[in-house]
């Protein structure tokens, strides 16, 4: 059993190998070159400080290193999401998280498990889908780190996560 798991990680493995990724001890702040991460209950949030990319490219980068897009589920993952973008010095940044609407307009669930949202940390007014665009769903510095929509093909840095 323990032969099978290894030789499905191989792959993976190799491609982040590939991709630069560098392993660090468990009780490291980072398990990615370039990231800080937090841990929340079953989860531990990663936020790359290096690249900004669209909300579809995020999401393809998240599970090239092995992670899913983040899903803020609670209050406690909100506090610890809202942390590791703090300690990676990107509090005055945008940053995508895995919520989308791009399914049903109006119907907001996370990618990672496709979910509706149980808890929800919207700014005023917010999700408005500006223009008929916004569909993505990210923490707005300048609404005080509440959550806003926004379209999906523009850049910010983004959250990933591993659960465990």
């Amino acid at each position: 059993m323990r032969q099978q798991v290894i030789l499905q990680l191989l792959p993976i493995l190799v491609l982040l190998a590939i991709a630069g990724v560098q392993s660090f001890p468990s009780n490291s702040s980072a398990a990615i070159k370039g990231t800080r991460a937090i841990n929340s209950g079953f989860k531990k949030f990663h936020i790359v400080t290096y690249d900004q990319k669209n909300w579809h490219d995020a999401l393809q980068s998240c599970h090239l290193y092995g992670m899913e897009f983040a899903a803020i589920e609670s209050a406690q993952d909100n506090f610890e999401a809202l942390r590791v973008i703090q300690s990676a010095g990107l509090s005055n940044q945008k940053v995508w998280t895995g919520g989308n609407d791009l399914a049903i307009e109006g119907f907001f669930s996370w990618v990672t498990t496709g979910t509706p949202f149980s808890f929800q940390y919207w700014a005023n007014g917010q999700p408005d889908n500006l223009q008929d665009s916004q569909h993505c769903v990210y923490y707005n510095h300048l609404y005080g780190r509440l959550w806003d929509d926004e379209n999906c093909n523009l850049k910010f840095f983004f959250l990933c996560e591993m659960r465990y």
